[in-house]
């Protein structure tokens, strides 16, 4: 079965089945393993308080948390590149260009 992730919504919805059917029929119902049933009921509190599109409980809590934030805040991007100021005409030549190129080599337009 591949990876798939679930919403904290569809979760509770599968714990609540599972607790009245058993955690074998709620993953044939919700197409999910009867193990990761097991575990979303074990972490039911848990996934309450998650929001309910939330993507709930998706890899390992950082060991050092000062270290996460840190590593996180280096990954932050700056305002991209400008384009120059003649970038219509660099365009129009360019494509000038490739046009002729097609003609002579032949190539359908």
């Amino acid at each position: 079965m591949p990876r798939r992730s679930y919403s904290a919504k569809l979760k509770l919805e599968v714990i609540s089945y599972a607790e009245e059917h058993g955690n074998r029929a709620a993953g044939r119902k919700f197409d999910a393993d009867e193990s990761n049933v097991t575990l979303w009921r074990r972490n039911k509190d848990e996934s309450k308080q998650m929001t309910k599109i939330k993507k709930a409980r998706r890899g390992k809590n950082p060991i050092i948390l000062s270290l996460e934030k840190f590593c996180l805040n280096g990954r932050r991007t700056h305002i991209s590149q400008k384009l120059p100021a003649d970038i219509e005409e660099k365009l129009m030549n360019f494509q000038k260009f490739i046009i002729k190129m097609r003609r002579e080599k032949g190539y359908p337009l």
